[in-house]
Order: C-alpha cells, then structure tokens, then sequence
C-alpha cells in the first residue's frame, strides 16, 4: 500500500450529543481467543502505556486533593483560632496552588489523551487498509465529514445533525475514497436520539448515474434486533429482496450499474457480532456505504483489552468493500 503520511491534529470534540450511547443495545460482542489476545502487540502496548499514565494521574489527583483538605483543616483548627490571618493565608495560597496544579494536570491529561486516541485509531485504519492496494492514503484524526455526506446519500430521513472524526482518504481505481467514524442524529421529542454509529465510507468519481441505487445486506437477526435499514426508498423500486440483502433503484435498467462481480464482493462484506449491517447507496457519481458497527470497534479502549477479533473483522470487511469499489 503506497501511503502519503501526514501529522494528525487533534482537536476538541464539540457537540455533547455524541455521547448518545450506540442504538443497538442489544449487541453481543465477540471476545477475543487466547491467540487473538497476543496479536496487535503494538495496540496493546499503547493501551497499556495509556493506562499506567492516567492511573498516575488519578493517583496524583488523589493525592493532591487530600493533601489541600489536610491543609485547610489544620490551618482551621490549630492556626485559626490563634490568628485569623495565619489560618486563612495557607488555605487562600493552598486553594491558588490547587487550582493552578488542576488546570495544569487536566490539560496534560487532555494532551495524552488525544495523542492515545489518535495514535490508536492511526494503527487501526493502516492495518484495515493493509490488505488494499491504495494511493494518496492520508489519516487526520481531528478531520471530519461534512453532514450533506450522509444526508445526500438519502439512507435515512429527517437527519438533523451529524459528527465524525477519524477520516481517512484514499484513491482506489477511479475513486476517491473517503472513511470517518460517524454519527447521523434523528429529533426524538427534544432531544438528539443517534440512528447511525459506525463507519461510513463515501466516493466521488467522474462519470455520473441518472438515479440512485440503494442496497441493504441485512443483519443477523440473533445478534442484532431492530434494525430495518434505509428509510428513504419510497421514490425507488424494490428489485430484490432475498434473505441476504435487499436492492432498490429508480428503475430496473439502473440495476445494470451493478454489476455481478460487484454486488458478489459487496455480499462478502457479512454482518456479524461486530458489523450490524451494511447500507450502500449509489447516485450522481458518488456512493455511501454507512456500516453499523459495535462498541468493540467504535470506542477505543482503555480499561479493556485490544478488541483484536473486531479490528480483524474489519480488515476483512473494507477489505472486501474496497474489491466492490474498484469493480464500481
């Protein structure tokens, strides 16, 4: 894989609605065997860094905490009652010296944070990526996509915001690839409620469809329950529907604009404990592929070990969605 590296910038993560938990609640997620723990080393040892330090943090905090707690009680019952001003003086200069020592270590943990954060998900998307013969690979964990990404692409009505991070861009064949770590939002009541957490993966190229095409691999009913799909067909025709996948389209000739070798290795690309389902949508000279995903793989670890069996799925999974693209 020939890949054009480039320094991530990290930045905040603004809206607080990302922390809306994952819709399938009901997920079952894999747990790695005893030789899938020794695989990723690399990952492991970063986690295990990661760990250690934010424990020395906790511990720090701990500590400090307690040490202005005794100051304060001391300069109350022994100083204060001898002297006001010797016992308010160390607690006014021990409440400063906290406070400045809080900002200091909250930034210095915010710091190591997204540096773990971005360097996991770096190794993450390269070793997804190693199986395909890719040009012009870029990874910036602090980029984005926009949200008409995801609305154009028409899988899912009403969508009133979206967020992402992570995103890797790519050339395959004649396309240009891009893939984030993303979030679609439909209005519940007052509230944000998320309707899609996975990954989503988009395309341009040149030459242009008069139409959409949209193609749903179905879930495994015995991992995931509830999910029902793309929304938005009601102007398509449903041209298949089998036990696998679903395939709608403005009219049956635009079906041709997918070919059997494609939708072939599209199939490969099988839900299972990890991967929910599998949306595709084609139109213009653009395509969307928004995979459900499982906490496994969407949240980066810190307490837990490596989720190696989900990162492997997904090699496997945009290993072969990649083979569709290039016969797109």
């Amino acid at each position: 894989m020939n890949k054009k590296e480039k320094q991530v910038e990290l930045v905040e993560e603004t809206p607080e609605e990302t922390q809306t938990p994952q819709p399938f609640v009901n997920e079952e997620i894999s747990e790695d065997t005893e030789k899938e723990k020794k695989e990723l080393p690399e990952l492991e040892a970063m986690r295990t860094t990661f760990s250690k330090m934010y424990r020395k943090f906790r511990t720090i905090s701990y500590i400090s905490t307690a040490v202005v707690i005794i100051v304060i009680i001391v300069s109350y019952l022994w100083l204060f009652p001898i002297n006001q001003w010797a016992g308010l003086v160390p607690i006014i200069l021990i409440l400063i010296a906290s406070l400045v020592y809080s900002r200091f270590t909250r930034n210095k943990l915010t710091e190591n944070v997204r540096k773990y954060m971005a360097d996991y998900n770096s190794y993450v998307s390269n070793f997804a990526l190693s199986e395909t013969e890719v040009t012009n690979y870029v990874f910036d964990f602090a980029a984005s996509m926009e949200k008409e990404v995801f609305t154009d692409a028409r899988l899912l009505k009403d969508i009133i915001n979206t967020n992402s991070r992570n995103l890797v861009t790519y050339d395959l064949g004649r396309w240009h690839v891009e893939i984030a770590d993303y979030v679609a939002y439909r209005r519940d009541g007052k509230q944000a409620k998320a309707v899609f957490l996975g990954k989503l993966v988009a395309g341009t190229t040149t030459e242009a469809i008069d139409g959409r095409v949209v193609i749903y691999i179905k879930p495994r009913e015995e991992s995931y329950q509830g999910s029902s799909g793309p929304d938005d067909v009601e102007d398509l025709e449903l041209l298949v529907d089998t036990a696998e996948y679903k395939l709608y389209a403005s009219n049956k000739e635009l079906k041709k604009a997918v070919s059997t070798k494609a939708l072939n290795a599209l199939l490969k690309v099988r839900p299972d404990k990890e991967l929910a389902d599998v949306s595709v949508s084609l139109y213009q000279n653009k395509f969307a592929v928004a995979l459900t995903y499982s906490d496994a793989l969407m949240v980066v670890p810190y307490k837990e070990e490596v989720p190696v069996h989900a990162i492997k799925k997904y090699q496997e999974h945009l290993t072969n969605l990649n083979k569709f693209i290039a016969l797109l």
